[in-house]
């Protein structure tokens, strides 16, 4: 009679599982680095500010933002900036708080939400686990989803997975009972993240040419979508009915701004493939090249083309969200090809030797993937802003008058810049060159402000004379000029000292300002 085991556990709940147990491991990293640090990682100022809006219009969508008195439209999609609010409020958790741990615990949520998606596609429960972990180590999965921004990139995500696992099936198995669950999730992506429903779309249809083209899913897409327009309507008719479709037309028109690539040079990132930001050599990136070619040896096309086709369509913000099917064709790459090849090379007495072979290359993974993560996570820390920053703005609320207008220096770029971002948000004053929030002014070109952001970045390099002509030149008077990392000494900042058309107000080791003199 054959015994039956002690624990038996059914199969149907494995993947259950897998997904927490990953889930759990992703949040410990993620934490490691959220509290590490004593304020939110690198960016997140425009968010918190509008957070602190809806809290003062009583969570009714307000007109505008606050945020660095631009009269920019309160048109971004608010989802998580709701749930921000709701949770601070009816908790009583401080909003910088919140700001610095939730993107990394959903961040978490969404890993588990990668597994399911990678287990119905990939269909083998080993491939699916070994994705999952390289979804987990890739650092463009998830170093802008667990910063301040994160407040609303990574509900995106996490939610577009969702979306996605659902339009698998239902282009797959043709389950039209799945039109619903997309129409939900898809909803709750739209109102989470703009450049993420995008891709999400583009995934989506990927999946209809390659997994269906008949005339009944193309309809029931339709309706789809219709319904997804419908549930997300009280959000884009208040927008639209408040500013008409300007805020809509100047996001696309930023977005198209901020993709300079050519045709050539967007076929050239496809045969580069280095889509992940490894900081060492790119291992899942060719983990994943090797699954790439496995799977077009079987003629799949799906994943190839669900990282091809959104490179071609919008390089700038792909590779965040081609990690997605990257993730999948590493794993494949590993289970399916490396592992296999080893193993036939042992046979008889050499079959020990590939097993500890394999022993070793997956205990290396491991270790690179974790090492990676932690550098990774060290140039978050130094994005973030410092206690010397904080305290910097505390003095200039507490001595300067409200609404002042201030030159930032900081010789960072135009959106990697947390201190011109947060500065506005943290003080209520104006910082002329800040172009976050921006991209949704019609009336402006978020080029032209990308442009005038470096243009006034270049003074450091210069003299006195150059913030005088900068602001004559974007006709942008100010009163104060701020400058970071004073410790650089830099030839602007030699050269204002000097100025008696300048006063210096506040100084520390990381910020110096000064009053310009009438």
């Amino acid at each position: 009679m054959k015994r039956q085991p002690v624990i038996h556990i059914d199969p149907k709940y494995n993947d259950v599982i897998f997904a927490v147990l990953t889930a759990f491991f992703a949040l410990i990293l993620r934490l490691s680095v959220a509290l590490s640090a004593t304020f939110p990682l690198n960016d997140g100022g425009l968010f918190y500010r509008m957070i602190l809006d809806l809290q003062a219009n009583h969570f009714i969508l307000p007109a505008y933002t606050t945020y660095n008195n631009a009269h920019i439209p309160f048109a971004y999609p608010p989802l998580g900036l709701y749930f921000s609010a709701f949770i601070s409020t009816g908790f009583h958790i401080d909003l910088l708080t919140l700001a610095r741990i939730l993107p990394s615990v959903i961040n978490a949520i969404t890993t588990g939400a990668f597994y399911f998606l990678a287990r119905r596609i990939l269909t083998k429960q080993e491939t699916a686990l070994a994705a999952t972990f390289a979804f987990i180590f890739i650092p463009r999965a998830f170093e802008w989803q667990i910063v301040g921004g994160g407040l609303t990139r990574t509900f995106g995500l996490l939610f577009a997975i969702l979306t996605l696992r659902a339009a698998y099936i239902f282009y797959h198995d043709h389950e039209a009972k799945q039109w619903i669950a997309i129409a939900c999730f898809g909803t709750l992506t739209v109102l989470s993240h703009p450049e993420t429903a995008a891709h999400a779309a583009i995934a989506a249809m990927i999946y209809y040419v390659i997994l269906d083209r008949s005339l009944r899913g193309a309809v029931l897409s339709l309706a789809t979508v219709v319904a997804i327009l419908l549930f997300s309507a009280p959000w884009w008719v208040f927008v639209v009915s408040q500013h008409g479709f300007d805020p809509f037309l100047a996001i696309i028109s930023a977005a198209r701004e901020g993709t300079t690539q050519t045709i050539a040079s967007r076929i050239f990132l496809v045969f580069q493939f280095n889509f992940t930001e490894e900081p060492f050599l790119p291992v899942i990136s060719l983990l994943g090249l090797i699954g790439l070619f496995a799977v077009l040896n079987k003629r799949s096309v799906l994943l190839p083309l669900w990282i091809v086709v959104p490179l071609l369509i919008e390089p700038r913000s792909a590779p965040q969200y081609i990690a997605i099917p990257l993730a999948m064709l590493a794993g494949i790459g590993l289970v399916e090809i490396l592992i296999p090849a080893i193993t036939s090379i042992g046979q008889g007495d050499n079959q020990r030797t590939s097993n500890r072979m394999i022993a070793a290359i997956l205990l290396y993974l491991l270790l690179y993937g974790l090492i990676s993560t932690f550098v990774t996570n060290a140039q978050l820390i130094d994005l973030t802003l410092k206690p010397e920053d904080i305290q910097a703005f505390d003095w200039i609320n507490k001595n300067l008058p409200q609404d002042s207008r201030f030159i930032v220096l900081t010789n960072r770029g135009p959106v990697y810049d947390p201190l011109s971002e947060w500065f506005p948000a943290l003080t209520r004053d104006t910082s002329l060159a800040t172009v976050f929030g921006t991209e949704w002014l019609r009336n402006e070109s978020f080029r032209k402000n990308s442009t005038r952001y470096t243009d006034l970045q270049a003074c450091l390099f210069s003299d006195s004379i150059c913030l005088a002509d900068w602001s004559k030149q974007y006709e942008a008077p100010y009163s104060y000029v701020l400058i970071s990392g004073q410790n650089q000494k830099w030839p602007l900042l030699l050269s204002i000292k000097t100025d008696n058309n300048y006063q210096k107000i506040y100084n520390s080791t990381a910020i110096v300002v000064f009053e310009k003199i009438p």
